[in-house]
């Protein structure tokens, strides 16, 4: 089977992390690179088999790679799919206009993504086939024209929280059961081993018994013998003869005893052996069931990390779907502060290590001011000529954007006395630079409403985990 390589473009961290962990599953190696510039940068040497693209991204976004990647003829046909959260039947038509062959989830589940690749022949084997497969030189092959390829909405995946919680209810569930697997298959082995020496303690303490005996019926044959020996040479010669004859008798009698209890003592030795040969063959089957419990562990402990991985980057993307601020408010307020600690409850819960990454976004509102010189959100039927756009330079955004309340403030010093090693909480400012929205041009007779409306989606914090191993 040829190697398949694929490259996941994403500024997202975890994003790339999730989605390269379910492509190497299917057997594809993967490349991430965290921009689109990165991404040209890298198709100049390496042709991948297929591109992953997310959308919002710092400097060039998705579409604008796209079209790079299209007009250029060395890698105009390789296979893109836009990974991102942005959703919608006019988001999906502009990115099929451009060239992209699918429109992936950030919530993207392991059997949707066989789905996709399987609908675009793109898995391992489909793309192997087609590599044997290919025609001589100049031998021509009829062109077959595709039917459009449905594209996988993001509205089917679940939005609500107390689902992702289930979720991780469900991982919590299924690691507590790999450790009572281990538990009772510590107790069977120490289990059979008990039985199997009791067993063996009663053989050779019946053994032990036999001889005892044997050896003092002998002990008084021997003492009686010797004590009758003097009595025995002043009797008549008639008298002698009987003794004889009786102590002939009772010669016969206790070799005949001897001779029983040798055969019984080699029938439990025989016994002993066997137990021995059955113990050694139940402690082979123990540990072969050992050995494959093991590895049924080890698969489930796996599948269980992926289902975490998974669970967490749906709860991120949940999250950042619920993250403006108040254009008047400061960036980490005493809602996200609530937000953040039933999230770290789950998170702990669930058995995630690793930071919580929180970075500030700045909205460009338009804004009037009020009779005490006070700014305000100009009313509704106001446009951009008579309200003032907030323009800061660069230095006071980053100030702004790492402003904290004192009921955040107090949020942090308890959330590291309560989650020690295991969570940490970074802060980051990205002022004006990455807007998840555009905004228009600044016309004069523009709505300050509709202009606001947008600011109000770009003023955000984004919310990213970074599990321990991958800081590492």
């Amino acid at each position: 089977m040829a190697d398949i390589l694929a490259l996941v473009v994403d500024d997202s961290r975890m994003a790339r992390y999730v989605l390269s962990k379910m492509l190497k599953e299917q057997g594809i190696n993967v490349d991430t690179v965290e921009s689109a510039e990165e991404a040209l940068g890298y198709l100049c040497n390496t042709l991948p088999d297929m591109i992953f693209m997310d959308h919002t991204m710092p400097g060039m976004d998705g579409f604008q790679a796209i079209r790079a990647i299209k007009n250029d003829p060395k890698t105009a046909s390789v296979p893109i799919m836009m990974y991102t959260s942005k959703e919608g039947e006019v988001y999906m038509n502009q990115a099929r206009a451009l060239g992209a062959v699918d429109v992936l989830p950030k919530q993207l589940k392991p059997v949707q993504l066989i789905q996709v690749l399987e609908r675009q022949q793109l898995l391992p084997h489909q793309i192997g086939d087609k590599k044997l497969n290919i025609s001589p030189p100049n031998t021509p092959k009829p062109v077959q024209v595709e039917a459009p390829t449905p594209i996988v909405n993001a509205s089917d995946i679940g939005e609500d929280l107390e689902q992702v919680a289930k979720d991780a209810e469900r991982s919590i569930e299924n690691q507590s059961f790999t450790n009572e697997m281990k538990q009772l298959l510590d107790d069977h082995k120490e289990e059979l081993s008990s039985k199997s020496n009791e067993r063996t303690d009663r053989i050779l303490e019946s053994l032990d018994k036999k001889v005892d005996e044997v050896s003092a019926s002998l002990a008084t044959f021997i003492k009686e013998t010797h004590d009758n020996s003097g009595i025995f040479r002043s009797l008549s010669d008639n008298v002698k003869m009987l003794f004889i004859s009786i102590n002939a008798i009772l010669v016969v009698g206790l070799g005949a005893l001897a001779f029983q209890q040798s055969l019984e003592i080699k029938q439990l030795t025989g016994k002993n052996h066997s137990l021995k040969e059955e113990i050694s063959v139940e402690d082979a089957k123990a540990e072969s069931a050992k050995s494959n419990l093991e590895n049924e562990l080890t698969d489930n402990l796996y599948k269980n990390q992926l289902h975490l991985d998974q669970w967490v980057a749906n709860l991120q993307w949940a999250l950042n779907r619920k993250n403006q601020f108040l254009w008047n408010e400061k960036p980490f307020n005493k809602t996200l502060a609530s937000l953040l600690k039933s999230t770290a409850d789950k998170l702990n819960t669930a058995g995630f290590k690793g930071s919580i990454n929180l970075t500030s976004h700045l909205g460009q509102f338009c804004l009037v001011a009020n009779e005490d010189g006070d700014s305000e959100l100009p009313v509704d039927q106001q446009t951009l000529s008579e309200c003032t756009i907030n323009d800061i330079n660069v230095q006071q955004a980053e100030h702004l954007g790492l402003e904290k309340s004192i009921q955040f403030g107090n949020f942090i010093a308890a959330f590291e006395r309560q989650y020690d090693n295991n969570l940490h909480l970074s802060f980051n400012s990205a002022g004006l630079s990455s807007p998840t929205s555009e905004y228009p041009e600044k016309n004069p007779e523009f709505s300050a409403q509709k202009w606001n409306s947008i600011a109000q989606q770009n003023h955000r914090v984004e919310i990213e985990f970074m599990p321990l191993q991958l800081e590492e």
